[in-house]
């Protein structure tokens, strides 16, 4: 009795070869009948998609080269997108839809500002008033390039209560007009961009000392916080933790409260003062 199949391209079962063979000359017959239908529709499926795409109504995305297999791989994959508006019935097309448009972002160029012991003395006096700060840091120093995004954080809630923070840079001359705006740039924007640019160094550290407080003998980073009369209260001689100068800000805030207060009770007058005298004094 014979088997109708194949076991790999060859007739199972049975002596005869024609029966044996017939479903492989049925399943080529069919292999040939499937081949002529893909290709009726490729052929097809590409003249309507060709036509769509030379009405302007879709655009195909597919290369110069070979647009009969890649067109029915971008029309599978989706990648065919309009290029115009459908029309309605009554003819008229639809508003199209706002292209969203990004605008780059730059961030600003920094200008550098040198100041020297002239101008240094001149600014902490135009602050006086108000409390201060002076920040020192350079941009060859790591522990000041760590620091500089908890100085910038602090300057803003110091700003917010109305007292400056000076940040300036003691790098040389020679680099610093790239160095420093590199370093302002990455870390710090808003920190001020001013490089102090003095000859005599003890002269510029005589402006960071006094007999009470621990000397400075030009470590960086380093924060002085000045007083609203312009006299040093305050330091810190190393790298800041955020807590610090949390806890710096708040006392400067309170001893510039405690002043304001002391200043208005200097400045009020006595509840006698402007009475007219008494009258002599009465005989006995």
């Amino acid at each position: 009795m014979t088997r109708l199949g194949t076991d790999g391209g060859q007739p199972v079962g049975g002596q005869t070869a024609g029966l044996g063979s017939r479903p492989c000359r049925m399943r080529r017959a069919s292999q040939r009948r499937r081949a002529v239908f893909a290709s009726d529709f490729a052929s097809v499926f590409a003249s309507v998609v060709g036509a769509l795409a030379a009405s302007g109504l879709v655009r195909p995305a597919w290369g110069p080269l070979e647009p009969g297999r890649a067109l029915a791989q971008a029309a599978a994959a989706g990648s065919m997108t309009p290029t115009a508006p459908v029309r309605s019935a009554s003819g008229s097309a639809p508003t199209p839809a706002p292209t969203p448009t990004s605008t780059p972002t730059s961030t600003p160029p920094v200008k550098v500002e040198h100041w020297d012991l002239a101008r240094i003395r001149g600014e902490m006096k135009l602050r006086r008033g108000r409390p201060f700060l002076i920040h020192l840091w350079a941009s060859w120093c790591g522990p000041c390039l760590e620091e500089l995004p908890s100085v910038e954080s602090f300057a803003r809630k110091a700003r917010s209560h109305g007292i400056a923070v000076v940040s300036m840079s003691l790098d040389s001359a020679a680099d610093s007009d790239e160095r420093v705006p590199s370093a302002l740039r990455e870390r710090a924007p808003s920190l001020t961009p001013v490089i102090a640019d003095f000859d005599d160094p003890a002269t510029f550290g005589s402006l960071f000392s006094r007999t009470s407080l621990p000397s400075w003998e030009g470590s960086i980073p380093a924060l002085f916080a000045f007083d609203s009369e312009g006299v040093l209260r305050r330091s810190i001689l190393e790298l800041a933790e955020p807590a610090e100068l949390d806890r710096l800000l708040e006392r400067l805030i309170h001893d510039d409260g405690a002043a304001a207060l002391k200043s208005r009770a200097r400045k009020k007058p006595r509840a006698d003062a402007g009475a007219p005298p008494l009258g002599p004094p009465l005989a006995p």
